[in-house]
């Protein structure tokens, strides 16, 4: 009985991970997240060799599985700088080193920067499109509710897209949003928040809370927002889900 339960726990936890990127299989096509391109190396480590570099949005083939985080290393992507009194943190990214087939080049590449999604459309001013847009162009709106309490206050807007993605407005003198996004994962929420104007300050997010709350395994990133208005963003990671919210000022 024990055997059964100790497989049953085994592929919960996989099928909890299955949609992350922390997951992927021998053969999976993944897209290169990595704005400025993704290098691709002759070892599996940041001293190898640069054969090439991948540019953004490119697809390359995996050649291993990886199934379960461990063994990971950290990638900085961003470095803590100071604005005025406050003094916001830096970013890394979690990955492996693993094998793939980009044309006809073999070689290594950080996975951290890897997404089985579609990388969000870069514009001219250098930063991706919005969340929103991505997720209407990434997965397709199912359906929309809306509503409003009297004299027009309390807009409550809630939208549902494919692979259980989820929206939620809340509009009075403080607006609240928020996303729910099974199937993200750490790298690729931090990757999307790095190259988009939401908390941007001169490429850096304004990052100023980062903690791992170990009895409830959730990782939380708290950044300033400022895209639309000014406020927070809220980002809540789990096994498997990724969940965005944002308050600011209207």
């Amino acid at each position: 009985m024990k055997k059964y339960l100790i497989l049953l726990a085994l592929t919960t936890f996989v099928l909890n991970e299955l949609f992350a990127i922390n997951t992927y299989f021998k053969g999976d096509t993944l897209v290169v997240w990595a704005e400025g391109g993704l290098s691709i190396r002759d070892t599996n480590s940041i001293s190898g060799h640069r054969i090439d570099v991948i540019p953004y949005g490119e697809k390359v083939i995996v050649k291993s599985m990886k199934v379960f985080k461990y063994n990971e290393e950290k990638i900085k992507l961003t470095t803590a700088f100071q604005e005025g009194e406050v003094e916001y943190l830096g970013l890394s990214l979690n990955g492996r080193w693993v094998k793939v087939i980009y044309g006809e080049i073999e070689g290594f590449v950080f996975d951290g920067y890897l997404s089985k999604y579609s990388a969000p459309l870069l514009r001219e001013n250098g930063y991706s499109e919005s969340l929103q847009e991505y997720i209407l162009r990434e997965f397709g709106l199912l359906s929309q509710k809306d509503a409003s309490g009297s004299g027009g206050d309390n807009v409550v807007r809630e939208k549902y897209y494919g692979r259980g993605v989820s929206f939620f407005n809340l509009g009075t003198k403080t607006a609240y949003v928020r996303y729910i996004l099974p199937g993200f994962s750490q790298e690729e929420i931090v990757l999307f928040i790095k190259n988009s104007r939401m908390t941007n300050r001169n490429g850096a997010p304004r990052l100023y809370e980062n903690k791992f709350i170990k009895d409830e395994n959730i990782r939380i990133l708290k950044f300033i927002y400022d895209e639309d208005g000014d406020g927070q963003i809220t980002i809540r990671i789990l096994s498997g889900m990724v969940i965005v919210e944002s308050e600011a000022s209207c």
